[in-house]
């Protein structure tokens, strides 16, 4: 079955209620309350918790769909169900990840600027990210100057 909101909804939206064992993954924060939503049971297995430390196992999407199912309908425990945060929690959270992106990007490039000038003799003083390229740009040597915009490090 298709993961899309459309698949899901044509076969469990008109369902009488019944318990749905997803393993925790991409899809499972949406899924599983969208499922309460519609007033299902929904277990969200923690595969890693599941099975025994140091225990090798290969991957059968088949085989662990079953085992899931069989676990879920005889000892849901045995799946060591876990909770997903919260649809606000994990909004918030991706605007802390997606700035954390960007800001390691924006030292990454100032980082770049820096050591691009140290080959060719220049050097850079210390300037806050904000200020980089404004303050930054007449003490690249003519040499090895690059088109910098404010923009750029903004």
């Amino acid at each position: 079955m298709a993961t899309t909101l459309a698949a899901m909804e044509a076969y469990f939206a008109g369902r009488e209620r019944c318990r749905v064992v997803l393993e925790v993954g991409t899809h499972s924060p949406w899924l599983s309350r969208q499922l309460q939503a519609w007033g299902h049971e929904v277990i969200v297995a923690n595969p890693s918790a599941m099975y025994t430390k140091g225990h090798q196992r290969r991957h059968h999407d088949h085989m662990d769909a079953e085992f899931r199912g069989r676990q879920g309908r005889a000892d849901p425990k045995l799946l060591r169900p876990m909770q997903h945060r919260g649809a606000q929690a994990q909004q918030d959270l991706a605007w802390l990840r997606a700035r954390d992106q960007l800001v390691g990007v924006r030292t990454k490039l100032i980082n770049h600027v820096r050591g691009g000038v140290k080959p060719q003799g220049g050097r850079i003083g210390r300037h806050s990210a904000d200020a980089f390229a404004r303050l930054a740009a007449p003490e690249i040597p003519c040499f090895c100057r690059v088109r910098l915009t404010q923009r750029a490090f903004s």
